[in-house]
This record gives C-alpha cells, structure tokens and sequence, in this order.
C-alpha cells in the first residue's frame, strides 16, 4: 500500500459543491431567509471577496469566498433539515469522526509506511487517512468534543468512554499538542457545566481563582526562568519558540506595517511571503489563526469576525436555560476552536474541518434563538 500525491486524488470536494448548491436550489428561499438573519456573517464573507481587489492573488481571495459561502450554506441547509432532531446530528457527526479516528489507527498500525511521517518532522508523528499530524490531531479533538457533549445526552456511555480514549490516543501519536490543550479545556468545560455550574457560588469562585493563579503562575514561571522552560519544551520535542511559531509570528507583524487597516487580502499570502521570506519559500499559514485574519484582512477585517462571534455569543447566553444541551453544545465548540487557534490556524479557511464547525456553531446558534423568538410563527417550513 502506497501514499496517494494530493495532484492524483479525484477531487470529491468539487463533487460535493455541486450536490451543495443543488439543494440550495431547491430549498433557495428558506436559505436566504436564514442567511439574511445572520447579516454580520454575510457581510464578513462579502469583505473577503471585496479583498480581491487589493490581493496579489485575486483568484486566491474569491476561491476563499466561495468556499466560505459554499460552507454557510451547508450549515444553514444542515441546520434546517436537522433541527428538530439534533441529538441525531451530533450522535451521525460522532459516529463518522470515529470512523475516521478508528480508520488512522488502522492505517497507522497496519500501513505505517503511509499511517506515519518518519521523514518531515525529526521524528514519527502519526497522520492516518490525513495528510499532516496536526489535521489527525484536530479531528481526534472533534470527536473528544463531540463525544463529551454526546456522552451527557445519549445512551451509549461506553463507547463514547472508548472513543475519548482513542482520540487521546490518536493525539499523543499524532504529537498534536495544541489539540492535547484543547481537548483538556473543552472536557473540563462541559464536565463543569454538566456537574458543578450549579453548585453555590463560594465553590464556583474558588475553582475560577484556582485555575487563574495556576495561569499566572505557568506564565511567570515562562517569563522568570526561559531556559529553564525551555529545556522542558526541548525535552518534549518543542523549543521556545514554539517549533519556529513565534519568529513567524514576528515576520507576520513586522509585515502589517502599511496594510494594517485591510491587510493582504484572503488569498494565499503571496504577497507576505515576497516581502518576509524573498520568494523563497511559501508562507501558506501562520499558526495562529487570529493573527492571519488580521493579515490577510487587516483591522476591519478582526472587527468584523469580532462582531460575528460575539453575536452569536449573545444567542448562545440567551438560550442557555431553555435549550441547556445545546448551549453547552456549542459554547465548548466555540471555545475548542479558540483555544485551537493560538497556535494553529482555522478561522476562515473553507474546508479545515474546525472552519467548517465555526460557521456551523454560529449558524446554529442563531437558528435556535430566533426559532424561541418566532416559535408560535409558521416562518420556518422544512427542507
């Protein structure tokens, strides 16, 4: 068993584009009432196509649009089809995410000549049916999330036990350390909202304070002894500037001089790297997610995605209490994927998986608020 080149795979994303906008014929005007109750994510998508005009890749910055919207679209149409029945989404989505979790342990224990990268990274680092560690890291971090939220709202307990165990499983052999963090975040999230966000409030108080003086403390300690830090980064197979992060993250920075207010435009970051790297080498992510859209779409561009997610903030507040499962649903979503970009990049990037779940999330959570706001209204016939 051999390694497919990407250049050789049939493009099945072009074929599921085209089934998308099918049935977003089919169903256009229950879509667009639901795309025009989310205005602030339309009109983030409409400044990542105008950014084509300043982009040294034009072509690169509409590509993003479309497959922006195309992802919009399917969240909305998935949303209608399944909102009454969104205990069998999330329990379809868990399935899938450990068959594939379970298809790379397979790949990787039986095929590792294709399952594991031996060769790019200094040392094994799994990657089963994906094509880089950090993308099996960030799906085993999917199906951990779902399977967190799943295991408090379904009926099957020990598989979603197994499954949490694969996908730690899959992330330490994966060497994913920023989903590792993620994971450990958004488990400690929902366990804490199912168990203890209803215990009295001095417990509550003393487990916030304990958990900031533990952040304090990790970051003075970085900041008062570096070497030190940094020999147990390097013991672990990470240096201090987290695998070359932060150098990048400087050339990113020093690069907003003069595009601070729109940035380079949602392309491929040509134009960074000609200027930071002398066309020698390709600049295709910065590892950190708030950063690129900052980049790429500048001050207006930050506001705009700010607007976005602290709406759908608003909604996820506002049916906490009626709609409990799903607020803690997609609030840990929310969070796992904020986490994740700190040193990973996945906010507005089309098809990566947690781009996919952002627009989902968002979407979702205004379905369900306005749903409450109409729901004695006949304004949402179904697909």
């Amino acid at each position: 068993m051999t390694k497919i080149d990407p250049d050789e795979r049939f493009p099945f994303h072009r074929f599921y584009v085209a089934i998308s906008y099918f049935l977003f014929l089919i169903n256009m005007r229950v879509t667009i009432n639901e795309c025009l109750k989310n205005k602030a994510l339309l009109v983030l998508l409409l400044y990542i196509l105008v950014s084509m005009f300043w982009s040294s890749v034009p072509f690169g910055s509409f590509k993003s649009f479309f497959s922006q919207l195309t992802v919009m679209l399917v969240a909305i149409m998935v949303g209608l089809a399944y909102y009454e029945q969104r205990v069998v989404i999330l329990r379809t989505l868990f399935l899938w995410f450990l068959l594939f979790v379970v298809a790379s342990i397979a790949i990787a224990w039986f095929y590792p000549e294709v399952g594991v990268n031996t060769i790019s990274f200094g040392k094994p680092r799994w990657i089963g049916v994906s094509d880089h560690p950090n993308e099996l890291g960030a799906t085993a971090l999917v199906l951990i999330w779902l399977g967190m939220n799943y295991y408090y709202i379904g009926s099957s307990k020990k598989l979603v036990f197994l499954s949490v165990a694969m996908g730690y499983y899959v992330i330490i052999m994966a060497d994913s350390l920023t989903s590792l963090v993620s994971s450990f975040a958004v488990m400690l999230y929902v366990i804490y909202s199912y168990k203890m966000a209803n215990m009295n409030f001095i417990f509550k108080a003393f487990l916030f304070l304990l958990a900031f003086f533990i952040f304090v403390a990790i970051i003075g300690l970085y900041k008062s002894f570096p070497d030190l830090i940094g020999s147990w980064l390097e013991a672990g197979g990470r240096n201090a500037t987290l695998s070359g992060r932060t150098k990048l993250w400087h050339k990113a920075i020093i690069s907003l001089r003069g595009h601070w207010m729109f940035g380079y435009g949602f392309d491929n970051l040509k134009q960074v790297t000609e200027r930071q790297y002398k066309q020698m080498y390709q600049m295709s992510h910065l590892h950190n997610g708030y950063l690129e859209v900052l980049l790429k779409g500048g001050v207006v561009g930050c506001l705009l995605l700010l607007i976005v997610v602290v709406k759908t903030m608003i909604y996820q507040f506002k049916i906490r209490k009626k709609h409990r499962s799903d607020y803690i649903l997609l609030s840990s979503g929310l969070l796992m994927i904020f986490i994740h970009n700190f040193t990973q990049s996945s906010l507005l990037k089309g098809s990566i998986t947690l781009s996919i779940l952002f627009f989902y999330i968002c979407i979702l959570s205004s379905m369900i608020y306005h749903r409450d706001q109409y729901e004695n209204m006949d304004l949402y016939p179904g697909i």
